[in-house]
């Protein structure tokens, strides 16, 4: 059976591409799921007549399936290896950790069922799953990411909690105006970094990648803000300037396939005037992520500069100019060659 995935960007909403067209009617997300990833930084997607939210908020499995049942859902149930392996994908290039899904057993031991109500048809099971002393007390299931997205049943208890998977019914017909669709690959790899500029490519002080119209330098050295602004700036580029929740998405991807758990800081800051946050040139950021309850009263008044915490769901806080912290440089492509498309 052929599987129709939509992935979509669209009024600030990130998922991943790689949409795959058929003659069939077009389904999408509804209102409901639009307005809730919305307002969480959510990921949504769309198989076949079914919509997919990943929320990245850690929450134990019941919380997880009572707030997918809040919006007239449940947590994901898995039919076919395709599903599973669409579903790893954005959980790959979005989250990089275990996810929870509607499988568990904690009415009957070892008799599987879904939240939904679903028929059992397809399993994914990590090899040698059953632990002989906690095994009775493993009643919900999570994908795995260090398995590879293979299932494997843990505790249902607030000792995990786990981002997760809401799955919603499509809604037919859903317009895809103003829709970009963008490559699988290119979220989930480091880019082509021969479109950086060319000082970069000898350079072994760094991590590199390119996306979109950008390209992206990890240093592997911290430093406090004011000293990321002037190794950027002197090298021809700028501190991190994330513009939408695509690019958000991105950057985590990119720290996370390399390991970086430490905050980078952004350029962005409210040095001048206390609360009025600006970028290096002046202007107001086109885009915030940040983290909720942020403003601390105590300490507001001295933490004048933006970080991006990998770590708490890529969310932002303002924080000590004077801290230090991982820099992530930001340049413009160099010359696009002939037959290379950017897409953004």
């Amino acid at each position: 059976m052929e599987v129709n995935t939509v992935f979509i960007v669209l009024a600030g909403l990130v998922s991943l591409s790689e949409a795959m067209t058929t003659a069939a009617a077009t389904y999408g997300c509804g209102k409901t799921a639009y307005t809730h990833a919305a307002a969480n930084n959510g990921v949504l997607f769309a198989i076949d007549q079914t919509c997919y939210e990943l929320i990245k908020t850690h929450h134990p499995w019941q919380r997880s399936e009572d707030d997918c049942v809040s919006r007239g859902g449940h947590l994901a149930h898995i039919e076919n290896a395709q599903q599973q392996d669409r579903i790893f994908q954005v959980v790959t290039a979005y989250h990089g950790d275990n996810v929870w899904i509607g499988l568990n057993d904690k009415t009957t031991e070892e008799t599987f069922e879904w939240s939904s109500g679903d028929a059992v048809t397809y399993t994914n099971w990590v090899a040698d799953r059953l632990n002989p002393d906690f095994h009775y007390n493993e009643d919900c299931v999570a994908m795995s990411f260090k398995d590879q997205g293979k299932w494997e049943d843990v505790f249902c208890t607030l000792a995990h909690s786990y981002a997760y998977v809401c799955e919603y019914d499509a809604v037919a017909g859903v317009s895809m105006d103003h829709t970009t669709l963008l490559p699988a690959a290119a979220l989930m790899s480091d880019g082509d970094s021969s479109l950086c500029p060319s000082h970069l490519a000898t350079s072994t002080r760094h991590l590199l990648a390119q996306y979109e119209q950008s390209c992206y330098e990890l240093l592997l050295s911290t430093s406090s803000w004011t000293r990321a602004e002037t190794t950027c700036t002197h090298a021809g580029g700028k501190v991190l300037l994330i513009d939408n929740a695509n690019e958000q998405n991105y950057i985590e991807g990119f720290l996370k396939r390399h390991h970086q758990t430490d905050s980078v800081w952004l350029d962005i800051s409210d040095r001048n005037i206390e609360g009025t946050f600006e970028t290096s040139a002046g202007t107001a950021p086109v885009y915030t992520n940040w983290k909720p309850n942020y403003f601390s009263a105590n300490l507001h008044s001295r933490e004048d500069c933006v970080a991006m915490f990998p770590t708490v769901n890529g969310t932002w806080d303002d924080i000590s100019c004077t801290s230090s912290h991982h820099v992530v440089c930001e340049y413009g492509l160099a010359t696009v060659m002939p037959g290379v498309i950017v897409l953004g």
